[in-house]
């Protein structure tokens, strides 16, 4: 019969002596288990920052085409502004000759 090891052997004063094979196991799957969270943790954060960036990105684009419509209003306004004063102009010629007649 083969001798049973145990993990965990008794040093008679209500403690326990572990077999250098267990403590190696025991740490290797702590350290196994920290890499495992890392890059979980990593992963939900990677995810959190790339949604962010892409709403962020969406907010920019249509702040974008807002500015390019207000623009493009600014730019209407404008030349009818411009339409208005030469109209105003001609109207002021025109009284002028009247008033001479």
């Amino acid at each position: 019969m083969m001798a049973q090891t145990k993990l965990f052997k008794s040093d008679g004063n209500g403690g326990f002596i572990i077999q250098k094979g267990t403590l190696a196991m025991i740490m290797t799957l702590i350290a196994l288990l920290g890499c495992i969270t890392t890059v979980v943790a990593y992963g939900v954060t990677m995810k959190s920052d790339i949604v962010f960036l892409k709403e962020r990105s969406e907010t920019i684009s249509q702040l974008h085409d807002d500015v390019f419509e207000s623009e493009k209003k600014i730019l209407t306004n404008e030349e009818r502004i411009l339409s208005i004063h030469d109209d105003i102009q001609e109207i002021k010629t025109d009284i002028k000759e009247l008033i001479r007649k």
